[in-house]
C-alpha cells in the first residue's frame, strides 16, 4: 500500500481483519505504515477475531468506521 498510496490525499478506511487462520496474511505493519505517513487522512481500524470478508462479519462495526469515514470526508469538501 505504501506505493499506491504515496500520493494520498483524500480519508481512507483500512480496515484490517486479524485471526489466528494458518494461511493468514498479516499485513497489519504495513497499514501501520500508511497510517503512519498519512496520519491525518488515514483510519486504521483492526478487527480482531475476523475473517478477510470483514465487513459482512462485523457489519455493526464497518457501518460505525464508515460513518467517521463520511464525516472526514465532508469536512475536506
Amino acid at each position: 500500500p505504501l506505493v499506491i498510496y504515496r500520493n494520498l490525499d483524500i480519508p481512507i478506511l483500512i480496515i484490517d481483519p486479524v485471526t489466528e487462520s494458518e494461511t493468514w496474511q498479516d499485513y497489519t505493519p504495513e497499514n501501520v505504515k500508511l497510517k503512519d505517513l498519512h496520519a491525518e487522512l488515514v483510519t486504521h481500524r483492526i478487527y480482531n477475531e475476523t475473517q478477510h470478508h470483514a465487513h459482512l462479519q462485523r457489519p455493526e462495526w464497518f457501518i460505525n468506521d464508515l460513518k467517521l469515514l463520511v464525516v472526514k470526508v465532508k469536512k475536506r469538501l
